[in-house]
C-alpha cells in the first residue's frame, strides 16, 4: 500500500508556478452602489476581506468617499459618479448593493429588509462572513471643539440621542424624544443630541430626513445637531455612557465604537440591522421593542400580499399590516426604563 501522504503526490503539480497568484493580481475596485451612509459602512467588513485575501489596499468607488479616508484597507476612493467603464478592463471590479431594487439575470430581485446589510456586499462578491468577521470600521481623523463643548464631554456622565427623522417606521415622535429627555435629565443623566439634516431620500416616497427643530425646549444637556463632523460625531458617541438611536446611520457609527447601543424598535428585524462587536450582537446591545413584533418589512409574506409574488417589494417605509400607529416603536417610558436600568447596572 502506498503511505505517500497526498499533498506529496500532488505538490509537484504545484511548483511549475513562479508566483503565487496574489503577486498576478490586478487592483481591486469595489464599487458600491449604495447611497446611504449606514448601508455604504456596511461595506467595510468586505473591504477588509478582500484586502486579507490580495495581500494589498483596495480602491473604493462610492458615494460616501468620506468613510473610508482613514481605512488602513483602502488605497484611495472614486466618487461613484466618476466612475468610468473602462475600469472593468484595467481593474478587477466587484459591484456590491447591486440586486436591491433591481433585477438579476434570473429576474429575480433582492429584499433590502429581507438581507443583513453586511451580507448583501460580500454575498454578491461570491463569499460569505463568519460572526467575527462582521463589525464594520471607522476611522476617524483629529477632531476639536469649542472649549465648553470639549469640557462637556470631558466632565460630564452623558448619554447620545440621535434625534432625526427617515422612514415612517423608523421615525419616533418629536415629543416622545422630549419625554425621554426630560426623564434622563429628571434622573441625573445630562444628554448629547447628535443628528444633522440630510438630503430627501432618493426614489418614489422622497421621505424627510431632517432633524427635529426643538426651537425653546430646554433640557440639560448640549445639541450637536447640524454642526459637528461626522468624525466629531463619532468621538461624541465613542465618549457616552450610551447611544440611543432607531435604525439610522447612527446605529452604525455607534456600532464602530464600545459605547453601549440601545435601539428604539421599528418594522425592520434588528438581526438584519444590529452591530457586530466581538463576534456577536450582543455585546453592549439591547432592542427596546414594541407592542408589534412582526417585523413586517422583514417577512416575504407581505410582497405576496401587496404583489401576488414573493418576487416584488412592498411599500416598506409604512406600516404593512395596516396599523393605525407604528406599534414596532416602543413607548419613549420603555425606552427611558430600559436605559436607566442599563445606566445603573
Amino acid at each position: 500500500m502506498n503511505h505517500t501522504p497526498f499533498y506529496e503526490e500532488i505538490s509537484p503539480l504545484f511548483e511549475v508556478k513562479k508566483e503565487r497568484g496574489q503577486l498576478n493580481a490586478r487592483s481591486v475596485i469595489i464599487k458600491i452602489n449604495a447611497f446611504s451612509f449606514g448601508d455604504t459602512l456596511a461595506a467595510t467588513p468586505t473591504i477588509r476581506k478582500l484586502a486579507q485575501a490580495y495581500g494589498k489596499k483596495i480602491i473604493v468607488a462610492s458615494k460616501k468617499s468620506f468613510i473610508f479616508e482613514n481605512n488602513p484597507h483602502v488605497e484611495y476612493t472614486i466618487d461613484l459618479d466618476d466612475f468610468k467603464g473602462e475600469y472593468y478592463e484595467n481593474f478587477e471590479v466587484f459591484d456590491t448593493f447591486n440586486s436591491i431594487g433591481r433585477e438579476d439575470r434570473n429576474g429575480i430581485e433582492s429584499k433590502y429588509g429581507l438581507f443583513d446589510i453586511r451580507r448583501i456586499h460580500c454575498t454578491e462578491i461570491g463569499f460569505e462572513l463568519r460572526p467575527d468577521e462582521m463589525h464594520t470600521d471607522y476611522y476617524p481623523g483629529p477632531v476639536s471643539f469649542e472649549k465648553e463643548d470639549q469640557d462637556f464631554i470631558n466632565e460630564k456622565n452623558y448619554v447620545t440621542i440621535h434625534i432625526g427623522k427617515n422612514w415612517p417606521s423608523r421615525t419616533w415622535p418629536e415629543q416622545s424624544y422630549k419625554e425621554l429627555i426630560s426623564g434622563l435629565n429628571n434622573n441625573g443623566h445630562p444628554v448629547a443630541l447628535v443628528g444633522f439634516d440630510q438630503s430627501v431620500e432618493p426614489g418614489v416616497y422622497g421621505h424627510d430626513k431632517s432633524c427635529y427643530a426643538f426651537g425653546d425646549f430646554e433640557f440639560d444637556g448640549v445639541s450637536f445637531m447640524n454642526r459637528t463632523s461626522l468624525d466629531q460625531d463619532f468621538y461624541i458617541t465613542k465618549n457616552a455612557e450610551a447611544c440611543i438611536t432607531l435604525d439610522t446611520g447612527q446605529l452604525h457609527l455607534a456600532g464602530c465604537t464600545d459605547t453601549y447601543i440601545i435601539q428604539i424598535g421599528a418594522s425592520i428585524n434588528p438581526l438584519w440591522r444590529a452591530p457586530y462587536r466581538n463576534g456577536t450582537q450582543n455585546y453592549k446591545y439591547t432592542f427596546v421593542d414594541g407592542t408589534c413584533h412582526s417585523f413586517c418589512a422583514s417577512d416575504p409574506k407581505y410582497s405576496v400580499i401587496e404583489h401576488a409574488s414573493i418576487n416584488s417589494v412592498p411599500p416598506l417605509p409604512y406600516c404593512l399590516e395596516g396599523r393605525l400607529n407604528y406599534d414596532c416603536q416602543p413607548s419613549w417610558q420603555k425606552v427611558l426604563e430600559t436605559t436607566l436600568n442599563i445606566l445603573e447596572k
